[in-house]
């Protein structure tokens, strides 16, 4: 019993994280939804303009985990820093890596809540197909990342999160139709 109170303590500082965003995801999408839903909410509005902010934090997001699956690849797999003449660079970038192995899932929360905001705000939900592929793709990555943050689970469900959560080829499907979904949007 010690080592689940152990572990719980651990890991309360992301599980009060994720109720906060939740809890401001659910508000948000509330909000949109009770003054008619975004077909209601005008191009030129403050509440456009906030959904148009939220695209660059999830600009930024992504690119944060993105980049750190590149600099994972560069650092463990690629062997194009075990030269020793990259020895100090090879160290500055496990650093980085580190700090963004532990972000990582605050970062990705963030992501996940920024992206459903943003399309909410920015009245772009319309018959958009690309867009609804790109919110399943989003949701499908933040739950599995979530599920395998739960401790005590089956090594086969754990295996199975991580292939669904880990595929980089999935982050550029999700480029591919952001653009081609933000080209719909803007004709």
């Amino acid at each position: 019993m010690g080592a689940m109170n152990t572990l719980v303590r651990k890991k309360l500082p992301f599980y009060l994280f994720a109720a906060v965003i939740t809890v401001a995801t659910v508000f948000g999408l509330w909000y949109v939804y009770s003054i008619g839903g975004p077909a209601v909410i005008p191009r030129r509005s403050t509440t456009n303009e906030f959904g148009k902010m939220l695209g660059g934090v999830v600009f930024v997001t992504l690119a944060a985990m993105y980049g750190r699956t590149a600099l994972k690849w560069v650092i463990l797999k690629s062997g194009w820093l075990d030269t020793p003449d990259m020895e100090e660079l090879k160290t500055l970038s496990g650093q980085l890596l580190s700090i963004l192995n532990v972000t990582h899932p605050y970062v990705g929360l963030v992501a996940v809540s920024s992206t459903f905001l943003h399309c909410a705000f920015t009245n772009s939900l319309r018959d958009n197909v690309f867009l609804y592929a790109v919110l399943f793709f989003v949701f499908l990555s933040g739950l599995t990342g979530m599920l395998m943050k739960i401790s005590g689970m089956p090594p086969t469900f754990f295996k199975g999160n991580y292939f669904l959560h880990s595929r980089f080829i999935l982050g550029i499907v999700l480029v591919f139709l952001t653009f081609l979904g933000h080209v719909l949007v803007k004709f």
